[in-house]
């Protein structure tokens, strides 16, 4: 191969030169020609350089004096800080997508941004010149005016929640009169309201406890003739059951009786005394008892 075609190679291969290293003595005219002469005394005949990128041909059957000779070649590149590779100058990408504006109405900025990548800078190559992000306005509209949000009326009650002894329903409005817009505030206080219903007291649970002897020697203490709703003839009281049950509750007492027709007992221990004579088929079907019998009720809630 002849040193034309050598000085060819040389210059395709862009061999990178820093000549300004500080240990570089060579001028770039002579620089050049130790390049040449490197290549084709050395790397093609086998001289494994050690340089970034160099290509080695053939195999090394360098006489002692030619090693010798490439040795110091390469010692003086090296003081050149001598490289095969090519220097690759960076390229922009394309641009990305617009960034979200940074206000929603009045005048905003959106930006957008391309890196140095197409490709990345290699091996000493120039970075890409110019700014790697621009921007342009967004969203110029002016804003609208704020507007707050107001109540609605209030919609129905909720059904309540017991259906005696007291309890609670509801109804709820929405702030939707108008509803904040723009930015204007929300509405203030409760959305909710509450009120009692139903107040009046469940009617008694009553067990019918069946029929029971009793004597004068009572199994259960009489409330006959002690409240004013029990001081009329027992035998002729109109709703005798429901003014029995009634002086009960209002003592507080669970277990009452009624016999001969309308005669009312309770006592606090009347659960545990009135089974005191045994059992009894002397009561009446209207359930008030009958002539010493005891019809027994246990109120149950």
């Amino acid at each position: 191969m002849n040193l034309s075609v050598l000085g060819i190679i040389a210059v395709t291969l862009i061999l990178f030169l820093r000549c300004d290293g500080a240990g570089c003595k060579l001028s770039d005219k002579k620089l050049k020609r130790k390049i040449t002469v490197f290549g084709k005394k050395c790397l093609n005949k086998g001289f494994s350089s050690g340089f970034d990128g160099c290509v080695t041909k053939g195999s090394n059957n360098l006489k002692k004096r030619q090693m010798k000779k490439c040795n110091k070649l390469k010692q003086q590149l090296t003081n050149c800080d001598y490289s095969c590779l090519k220097p690759v100058d960076g390229g922009w990408s394309v641009f990305g997508d617009w960034s979200v504006c940074s206000a929603k109405c009045g005048g905003g900025t959106q930006t957008r941004t391309k890196t140095c990548t197409n490709p990345a800078p290699v091996d000493g190559g120039a970075d890409c010149q110019g700014d790697a992000e621009e921007s342009r306005p967004c969203n110029p509209d002016a804003c609208l005016k704020p507007v707050d949000g107001g109540w609605s009326v209030f919609g129905d009650w909720s059904v309540c929640s017991a259906k005696c002894g007291g309890g609670t329903q509801t109804r709820t409005k929405t702030c939707t009169n108008p509803a904040p817009v723009d930015g204007g505030a929300d509405c203030q206080g409760d959305a909710e309201e509450s009120r009692p219903c139903n107040p009046d007291a469940c009617p008694p649970v009553v067990e019918d406890l069946g029929c029971w002897k009793d004597t004068g020697n009572r199994a259960i203490q009489p409330l006959d003739g002690k409240y004013p709703t029990l001081m009329d003839a027992y035998w002729t009281r109109a709703d005798a059951y429901e003014k029995c049950i009634t002086v009960t509750l209002t003592l507080g007492y669970k277990v009452f009786a009624l016999q001969h027709g309308g005669w009312c007992a309770s006592a606090p221990d009347a659960e545990n005394t009135y089974k005191k004579y045994g059992g009894s088929n002397a009561c009446g079907a209207n359930g008030k008892g009958g002539t010493w019998a005891n019809q027994v009720y246990k109120i149950t809630n």
